[in-house]
């Protein structure tokens, strides 16, 4: 059987902020051990060093044996959909503006960005501004507007207090790519300010049911979720762990959907819980913003996700006239710009990728279209300019267990 072999050129700068390893090949200083494939120990992140020694099947670890084409690949194009928090306490002054403001401003400034283009968006608020279609936006009890009523400090529209999966459904706006969606996405910042509590959970269901039906939709797309709050899930009976079971859900479905959770620092926020959502949802950590230069700090937040989730995920390259995949025959290096091609774990799937280690994954394990790294093995190729190569028909080497 011909054996065929896919380099894509990685150039990462942006990319890969989850925990999990730092940045090279060095990764964690852990090892690749004396894995089933007999490399040597050394580089972390799920990156091993081969030392010449036998595979799974029995050849020699990056024998060119195994590679007779070579062809350039490319990345997935990237969806993402903001799960946007509008709560009253979005209102607190910080660095000279409220945080609404500061952050608004910053996410307007992403997608009229020239690097954004080709990027698909999508928005909701939490909690809903109008869900009955009354206008409550900026009143407070008792003076709550016609079709309005009193919910804690704030008024919100009558018999709906945003903790119904279908307050949020529709989207405020649809998953559409840029620049042609960003006049839609403006707007609707623009006509929505800050008021209400933090309904977390139903906005991530609605979120979750949103986007994975979007990603099945859209195969040849990488879809994910991105929660931006300034506080802890606490109304609807939210709490940290039911969002964060949501976000597990979501990653582990097929096709899988990562969280990424953006948190603005304010008063009383609970970093380490937001660290749990995103850690369930697939990507490490949150990235913590200072509400004291929330402008900056939240678009270069946003500005990370989309690098790292363009950075580490690739299309799964077809097989040529006559050829035929084999899933279990497939294997992911890396070739650092100077420096001998390191070899990727592979793993059954996102749960099973190790904190350490790392690994890579399919979206699909009998029909694959897309491979993608695990946040280890991400972080461990962060910033750097090298190859990702894709190699068919030599036996996967697994994760050590």
């Amino acid at each position: 059987m011909r054996v065929l072999a896919w380099v894509f050129p990685l150039a990462l700068g942006a990319a890969c902020s989850a925990d999990g390893g730092s940045s090279g090949t060095g990764g964690n200083g852990g090892g690749g051990g004396s894995a089933a494939s007999g490399a040597s120990s050394g580089t972390g992140g799920g990156i091993i060093v081969p030392d010449g020694s036998a595979g799974n099947d029995g050849s020699p670890l990056g024998d060119a044996a195994c590679a007779t084409s070579i062809n350039n690949g490319e990345r997935i194009p990237l969806d993402m959909y903001i799960v946007f928090d509008r709560s009253g306490s979005m209102s607190t002054q910080a660095g000279g503006q409220t945080l609404w403001d500061a952050t608004k401003q910053a996410f307007i400034t992403f997608v009229n960005a020239p690097g954004s283009v080709g990027t698909g968006m999508g928005l909701q608020f939490f909690p809903p501004g109008t869900a009955s279609g009354a206008n409550c936006l900026g009143s407070v009890p008792p003076s709550c507007p016609t079709g309005c009523m009193p919910f804690g400090p704030y008024c919100v529209p009558a018999g709906d207090s945003g903790c119904s999966v279908n307050d949020y459904l529709p989207p405020a706006v649809f998953i559409e790519q840029l620049p042609a969606v960003a006049s839609k996405i403006t707007a609707a910042l623009n006509g929505t300010s800050p008021g209400g509590g933090t309904p977390t959970l139903p906005a991530m269901q609605a979120a979750a049911q949103a986007v994975s039906a979007h990603a099945a939709q859209n195969p040849d797309r990488k879809v994910i979720i991105v929660l931006a709050t300034d506080g802890n899930p606490n109304d609807c009976s939210s709490n940290t762990q039911n969002v964060a079971q949501v976000a597990a859900g979501a990653f582990n479905g097929s096709p899988s959907v990562a969280t990424f959770v953006i948190g603005i620092n304010n008063s009383g926020v609970n970093v380490s819980g937001l660290h749990s959502i995103a850690q369930s949802g697939g990507t490490g950590q949150a990235l913590i913003v200072d509400p004291n230069n929330a402008g900056a700090e939240f678009l270069a937040a946003i500005e990370a996700i989309q690098g790292q989730a363009l950075g580490c995920t690739f299309k799964m390259p077809k097989p040529g006239p006559g050829e035929t995949l084999n899933p279990n025959q497939v294997n992911v290096w890396f070739t650092p710009p100077s420096g001998t091609p390191t070899l990727i774990y592979k793993v059954s799937g996102p749960a099973q990728c190790d904190p350490t280690l790392g690994g890579w994954y399919y979206d699909d394990p009998t029909s694959p279209t897309e491979i993608a790294l695990c946040p280890a093995s991400c972080t461990a190729i962060e910033g750097t300019k090298g190859e990702v190569r894709i190699e068919l028909g030599c036996t996967s080497v697994l994760l050590p267990r």
